[in-house]
């Protein structure tokens, strides 16, 4: 039995030196379409991008993921 998806959703946690941001991305059946969060300093931001990031990463996916 085949499992079919009807949105496929993908996170990206991408670091750049001493910048982090999320990239999220979501294949529909019929588009691909990007998302991404501001960029946030590791080096000034740590705790608004450790909790941003996080509640991204952690939160409930939302649509129709069956």
């Amino acid at each position: 039995m085949a499992v079919i998806y009807n949105n496929l959703e993908v996170m990206i946690i991408s670091y750049m030196g001493k910048s982090a941001q999320a990239i999220e991305a979501c294949f529909d059946g019929e588009r691909l379409v990007l998302g991404c969060t501001d960029l946030y300093s590791i080096r000034h931001q740590s705790a608004t991008a450790l909790k941003d990031l996080g509640g991204l990463y952690l939160g409930t996916p939302i649509g129709d993921t069956a």
